[in-house]
């Protein structure tokens, strides 16, 4: 049985500063960011300034 659980994901203060003028620019970086450090996280919401909420599912039986 899948079970999808949401994560608040914590992105450096330099990635919202660099990229707040560029929507495409910082979506880049979060994408990038997360694969490195958390993979297996998708990201769905931004909570601007704060952190990403991102979901991952685990396979619990």
């Amino acid at each position: 049985m899948k079970k999808t659980i949401e994560y608040p994901i914590g992105i450096p203060s330099f990635y919202w500063k660099i990229a707040d003028w560029n929507p495409k620019l910082f979506k880049q970086y979060v994408y990038g960011y997360l694969k490195r450090n958390h993979p297996g996280f998708n990201p769905q919401r931004v909570k601007k300034g704060k952190y990403i909420v991102c979901v991952r599912e685990d396979n619990a039986e």
